[in-house]
């Protein structure tokens, strides 16, 4: 019985949910009428036995408005529910109610988070000593405010002033500005392992990721199959082109992708502007920033709608309706939503055939760090150390935050604080990379034609006549002819930067 509890998730999503939040009486009619507060998403929790969990309930309710809550996925507010689940998974099988725990209660259950150390398919550990620790601390939250909320006569948690019965250390510990505050900690947890670092996707790791792309189309052609089959993997392929292109020249989240409008970039070839929805904030309605494109990039999505028509025009009326109803630009092989996660495990299914090893590992979030990465060690680059003063060599005349406000209009993030570890990752990428004074759109570009060359040279074996490969031959030649014309301007202006620093040097002296 307890394995099976151990494994059951405890509380799903509910989207779109009304609560009655206060009455107020009719002076004519004398009748009482609620007052309705609807919010986006809330979370219902349930103990194994599949009862409401009444207490976890209302704090999770209080907690959704503090912080972030992602109607598609959970957000942060999941994650504060998953790592309650324990702790009432616990009592369960412990047979106690969350007023009569104690300190020995609590410690075995912390010992027990530490001894449940499950490996996954993968190699990883499942929970490690970070996560363990991000559980203690949610859990004592939730006490903190269960014996304030319903007024304990004997307080659950506190301070060795509070006389409470799970008795907290008080400790000096860094915060993000670079103070220090004083917070409460639980003593017996784990020490914590050293953070990891948001690391960028290498480029030989994406090159990899593209082959795995170009293997499995190639593959796909070599089967026999229906003419639905075929139009439904075709479709499949322009998704996953679109999917790579578009992570690697704007570092968007999975979720904006699949919230992308269909009419909004049916044009796209001619405004070469994308219409992004900015999630990670508490707006009700997405914020939609604009970010420019390459031609390369829209074509790719022109490709990816024209494929979508003929997908939707086999398909049944119920599907189309569905589709026109919902109107966004990925969408199933059945006409429906795209969520965030079939986005994610479409692309872990590509990731697997590439057997990494642990630690290597490549995720779409990759991709975002490798953008904000390259864009900041581009505005240090050009914005920042020519301003050097020569009297003071060491004082910037700009500041690092000047640079993230720039990322935070092509990012979406409203904090620029959860930017600041791109600072050292930027000036590390200036260190690898000689030629980052080049200009993000040339540098975009050119990208984008390289990628959009194989594409094409992929689809060679795929036309069905002489007329279709020569066709495709003839674009490619085109994209060829671009290409050579934007190296040459690339190296020209390079020779032209370099000259300039030789005569400044000479006249300098």
């Amino acid at each position: 019985m307890q394995s099976d509890y151990s494994r059951l998730q405890l509380f799903k999503l509910v989207r779109n949910v009304s609560f009655p939040c206060y009455a107020t009486r009719d002076v004519t009619s004398q009748k009482w009428v609620s007052r309705v507060k609807k919010e986006q998403t809330s979370v219902a929790f349930y103990w194994p036995t599949g009862e409401p969990c009444i207490p976890v309930e209302m704090y999770l309710l209080y907690r959704s408005q503090q912080i972030a809550c992602d109607s598609n996925r959970g957000g942060s507010l999941r994650a504060e529910a998953s790592a309650i689940s324990h702790m009432v998974r616990f009592c369960f099988l412990s047979k106690k109610r969350f007023r009569d725990i104690t300190e020995t209660d609590f410690s075995l259950f912390v010992d027990q988070l530490g001894e449940d150390v499950i490996e996954r398919s993968d190699g990883w550990t499942a929970r490690g000593a970070n996560t363990v620790n991000t559980i203690i601390a949610t859990c004592l939250r939730f006490l903190e405010w269960y014996q304030a909320r319903f007024s304990l006569k004997e307080k659950l948690v506190g301070d060795i002033s509070a006389h409470a019965r799970i008795t907290l250390l008080r400790r000096e510990v860094p915060h993000f500005t670079g103070k220090k505050i004083s917070i409460l900690c639980y003593p017996s947890r784990p020490s914590g392992d050293p953070p990891v670092s948001k690391q960028p996707m290498p480029e030989e790791r994406i090159s990899a990721i593209w082959e795995v792309v170009y293997q499995m189309a190639a593959e796909k052609q070599q089967a026999p199959e229906s003419e639905i089959r075929s139009i439904q993997q075709a479709y499949l392929y322009c998704r996953r082109v679109l999917t790579l292109k578009i992570a690697e020249e704007t570092g968007l989240r999975p979720g904006e992708l699949c919230l992308m409008n269909l009419e909004q970039h049916k044009n796209i070839v001619v405004t070469r502007q994308l219409l992004i929805p900015t999630l990670k904030r508490r707006e009700s309605q997405p914020y939609i920033r604009t970010l420019p494109c390459t031609l390369e990039l829209a074509s790719s999505i022109k490709q990816l709608i024209d494929a979508r028509y003929k997908l939707l025009s086999h398909l049944p009326h119920k599907n189309k309706a569905i589709a026109e109803e919902h109107q966004l630009l990925l969408i199933t092989i059945n006409g429906g939503r795209l969520t965030p996660d079939a986005l994610e495990r479409e692309f872990s299914r590509l990731v697997a055939r590439l057997n990494l090893k642990k630690p290597d590992k490549a995720c779409l979030s990759m991709y975002r760090h490798r953008f904000i990465t390259r864009r900041v060690a581009f505005y240090i680059k050009s914005f920042k150390v020519p301003m050097i003063s020569v009297d003071i060599p060491d004082l910037p005349l700009t500041d690092n935050m000047t640079i993230l406000g720039r990322v935070a209009e092509l990012t979406g993030h409203k904090s620029l604080y959860s930017l600041r570890p791109y600072i050292a990752l930027g000036w590390k990428e200036l260190n690898i990379f000689a030629d980052i004074e080049d200009a993000i759109s040339a540098n975009d570009s050119i990208r984008a034609a390289v990628r959009h060359i194989e594409t094409l040279s992929s689809q060679i074996t795929d036309a069905e006549d002489e007329v279709g490969r020569k066709n495709v031959m003839m674009d490619i030649d085109i994209q060829a002819k671009r290409l050579t014309g934007m190296l040459k301007e690339f190296y020209r202006n390079h020779s032209q930067r370099k000259q300039l620093g030789s005569t400044r040097a000479s006249l300098s002296s």
